[in-house]
């Protein structure tokens, strides 16, 4: 394996970024059964989306030999702003059903909170295949660990 140097490491790195988009998956569901309002959902979204930004860019370049964690990086990264465009949509389709007087479903507002949610888990799946594989391919930094000394030669 390849030594994971810089700090954090990415193999933590990724693991932060996993339990940030665990986290906001679950503020999305206290927002969609109302005991949250948007502005913690959003902050969340904001905070998952440097997270991520951070494991795009660490993996592009820090990992310039490992190709199997970039390209599920960029992969994480092109989910995430395809998730962000999802939630804006389905917001508004939200606001324009409910200004709208009378009983009905809207489909888009349906399709669209759906693919949303779908998206989301697809995300937080991807992330957990991303912080596998890094604990997998990547070696802790033996610099950075205390438990880990280089071998000393004694006085002959």
């Amino acid at each position: 394996p390849v030594e994971d140097s810089g700090s954090p490491s990415f193999r933590q790195l990724t693991a932060w970024a996993s339990l940030a988009i665990f986290l906001q998956l679950a503020l999305g569901a206290a927002l969609r059964h109302e005991a949250l309002n948007i502005l913690p959902h959003l902050v969340g979204a904001a905070g998952v989306c440097g997270m991520v930004g951070w494991v795009v860019l660490r993996a592009m370049r820090s990992l310039p030999e490992q190709k199997p964690l970039q390209r599920l990086a960029v992969l994480l990264g092109v989910l995430l702003i395809v998730q962000l465009a999802l939630g804006g949509v389905s917001y508004f389709a939200r606001l324009a059903h409910t200004a709208r007087p009378g009983p009905g479903i809207d489909e888009t507002m349906i399709w669209t909170t759906s693919a949303h949610v779908a998206v989301g888990a697809l995300v937080l799946g991807t992330s957990w295949v991303l912080t596998l594989h890094s604990w997998r391919r990547l070696s802790p930094c033996r610099a950075a660990s205390p438990f880990h000394s280089s071998p000393q030669k004694s006085p002959a």
